[in-house]
């Protein structure tokens, strides 16, 4: 309606004559300016001679604004149970009890308030109660779960529990509030974490529950604070004229990140770095690893195996006289393997010399051809694939790998120079290129354009066509000259390949 302007005033309730203003506790207050007229919403839903007879954008809520002023006349006889003072709106809904109140009172003297169906509301001598189940073996809890303070272990009107656990008590305004921010969506136990049981004993026992998201969801930009980057130089002298707060696009004091925390930063030139330099490790990181923050920049190697256990993986000859016990053969066919050709054991190399040497040859070839690995022969990266993260099947192969490599099978000629890299981190500290991406995939293609593209009108018409890849790569980002294209080249294959890496490398790594 025009002219309707609801915000909250000091002005005290039409119903319950209380100007407090607590959502939580009494719902939203509103004032309705033109009328000078204020009323709380739980004294509008639990008041006895007032309906909703207009629609959601009439009156408040529904309410009219005229049967709100005929329901402030008709309570304006009636007593308060509580306080003595006329003005009670609120009755307990056995029709033989003549108690009256005002909702804030109620709450004082204990009446239960239902906020569903026909919003009825209860005397402390009708009123619904809880009781603990006999035969439950559990500890009576000495603490509310909600805030923590101690409470005495006694179920009242003040102390519910929840009827599924059991073991989760708590006041009546901690629940309450905790309603209020959940929300009908999120609102459930602390400890179990029921929702169904929970919210249906919660209404019954006069807790409201607003119907709409948790207030955390409906807040403006709550989450805006994540999509801050961290831009101040923490050199202990930062030699940039605009101040340690300015960050350039690119040069001597462009800040660069911690690339193990992100949480520090420095200018290149007050750290005393290269030009070209992008990793840089903060000085708390460097001392956590002993100085090798770099190194696990790329891979984050694992602690060397101890004796005992570098002894007892080298005594896995059991395993290859298993694998070459007669009733297997490396012919039959492994189902989590691709299908390739099958070629028998010849008889003549049983229980000889060869036989090893031959079975672990044949074990590479499958080991090659099996869906972790893409790529070229020669030059094959880690694939990510689902199911073989589902059946484990990277620590799998790993495994093999390693049996294979402990007894003398053939060397490991398959790996890309990126595997290798990221596996054991040689060379060192070298940033990845274009060559360590799988060749002939249209990923590769597109990065391949953008790297030998001649000008910067070139370099923007091969971005705008892959302009998906660099959206998905994080990578979509304004280029105002060539000089900004090795940045973002380095960006997207580091993105491509440690991606793909980082969710399968470790399993197969181990």
């Amino acid at each position: 309606n025009e002219g309707l302007h609801i915000l909250c005033v000091s002005a005290g309730c039409a119903l319950c004559r209380c100007s407090d203003d607590d959502p939580a506790m009494f719902g939203e207050k509103v004032t309705l300016k033109e009328h000078k007229l204020s009323v709380h919403y739980f004294c509008l839903l639990t008041s006895c001679g007032v309906y909703q007879r207009g629609e959601e954008d009439e009156g408040i809520f529904g309410f009219l604004v005229e049967d709100i002023k005929q329901e402030a006349r008709r309570s304006a006889r009636l007593t308060c149970f509580g306080c003595k003072k006329k003005g009670a709106c609120v009755g307990c809904n056995v029709r033989s009890c003549r108690k009256m109140v005002h909702f804030p009172c109620g709450r004082k003297q204990m009446f239960v308030s239902q906020f569903t169906g026909l919003f009825p509301s209860y005397c402390p001598d009708h009123s619904p109660s809880q009781s603990l189940c006999t035969g439950l073996d559990i500890s009576l809890p000495r603490s509310c779960s909600i805030c923590l303070d101690s409470i005495d272990p006694v179920l009242s009107y003040s102390i519910l529990k929840c009827p599924s656990c059991h073991t989760s008590w708590f006041h009546r305004d901690c629940v309450q509030r905790q309603a209020h921010s959940a929300g009908l969506f999120f609102f459930r136990c602390t400890l179990c974490n029921n929702k169904e049981n929970f919210q249906e004993e919660m209404l019954r026992m006069g807790i409201y529950i607003p119907e709409r998201d948790a207030s955390w969801e409906l807040e403006a930009n709550a989450y805006a604070e994540l999509l801050e980057v961290y831009k101040r130089c923490d050199a202990l002298t930062c030699l940039c004229n605009n101040g340690c707060t300015h960050s350039a696009k690119s040069g001597w004091f462009e800040v660069i990140r911690c690339r193990l925390c992100g949480s520090r930063g420095t200018h290149r030139k007050c750290s005393g770095l290269k030009l070209d330099t992008k990793d840089w490790a903060c000085t708390d990181c460097t001392q956590a690893t002993d100085g090798k923050g770099m190194g696990l920049i790329l891979t984050p190697h694992k602690p060397c195996l101890s004796g005992q256990w570098r002894k007892a993986f080298l005594s896995c000859a059991c395993c290859l006289d298993f694998l070459l016990f007669v009733f297997f053969t490396v012919g039959c066919y492994l189902s989590r393997f691709k299908d390739i050709d099958q070629t028998p054991l010849p008889n003549n190399l049983w229980d000889s010399d060869t036989a090893k040497e031959y079975f672990l040859k044949l074990l590479m070839q499958q080991i090659q051809e099996c869906v972790v690995f893409e790529g070229p022969d020669g030059s094959k990266n880690l694939a990510l694939d689902s199911e073989a993260l589902r059946e484990d099947l990277y620590f799998d192969v790993g495994c093999l790998l390693a049996l294979s490599l402990v007894h003398g099978g053939p060397p490991v000629g398959f790996f890309s120079r990126a595997l290798y890299q990221c596996l054991f981190n040689y060379p060192a500290n070298r940033p990845l290129n274009v060559t360590h991406m799988t060749p002939d995939t249209h990923f590769t293609h597109q990065v391949t354009k953008i790297t030998e593209a001649e000008s910067l009108e070139e370099l923007k018409e091969v971005m705008a066509v892959s302009w998906e890849y660099l959206e998905l790569a994080g990578c979509n980002r304004p280029i105002s000259s060539l000089k900004e294209r090795e940045a973002l080249v380095e960006d997207l294959v580091s993105k491509k390949v440690l991606s793909v890496i980082d969710l399968s490398h470790l399993l197969f790594y181990e």
